[in-house]
């Protein structure tokens, strides 16, 4: 169940329980779309049914500048699972461009 959780000491909102989840749902989908995955089909899955787990409560969210770094760096990285990139962070980006998927805090902005 997604919920928006505070952390009184470091910040407003916590985004920690988030990306835990997020990460949690991401590795079902895939270990069941297996080795042999299409790629499109990974993207649409995980903006359609983890992403909104990700960002949820996103509009109540005042991050610290490591918060933004980690939930940015948590995208690439998972960007770069299901569109099977490897090698360099920054190969990543241009791809998430053609499949019509902005930056996490871009999207989080436009919520």
């Amino acid at each position: 169940m997604p919920g928006v959780y505070i952390n009184s000491k470091t910040n407003p909102t916590d985004p920690a329980m988030a990306l835990k989840k997020f990460f949690g749902s991401f590795n079902s989908i895939m270990s069941v779309l297996g080795i042999a995955r299409d790629e499109m089909l990974s993207v649409h899955l995980v903006k359609t049914y983890r992403l909104p787990v990700l960002l949820y409560g996103s509009e109540t969210w005042s991050l610290s500048s490591s918060d933004k770094y980690k939930l940015n760096g948590s995208w690439i990285i998972a960007s770069a699972e299901f569109l099977m990139v490897s090698g360099e962070r920054k190969s990543v980006k241009p791809l998430l461009f053609y499949c019509n998927t902005m930056p996490l805090m871009s999207i989080a902005d436009q919520r």
